[in-house]
């Protein structure tokens, strides 16, 4: 087995993991972004760079949540892009958003 025709598609699935957390380019790109309601309140949006369950999704979020609120913060209107596509019987999302108010 030529080890060099093999690095692809070992590096492949270790780059893409890292790829998404931080600020989106625009609207569908992977990362994140948040509108202000109110002061210390935050729609908070998080596109997966690629399908994700709702724990990676949801870790994504309350890591900006406490980037935004370093005090702390409570996560409300949690919700899932409607897709909940089904891939090998586990559900598969592309974005999640929520308010995120700081304390």
């Amino acid at each position: 087995m030529n080890v060099w025709r093999s690095l692809p598609w070992l590096l492949c699935p270790a780059l893409t993991a890292c790829i998404g957390y931080g600020p989106s380019r625009g609207e569908g790109f992977p990362g994140y972004s948040e509108t202000v309601v109110e002061p210390g309140v935050f729609l908070v949006l998080y596109n997966a760079p690629y399908d994700s369950d709702h724990r990676t999704l949801r870790r994504h979020l309350e890591r900006r949540a406490s980037e935004l609120c370093p005090s702390g913060f409570d996560i409300s209107e949690l919700q899932y892009d409607g897709m909940g596509l089904l891939h090998s019987h586990r559900a598969q999302y592309e974005y999640v958003t929520a308010k995120v108010a700081c304390r």
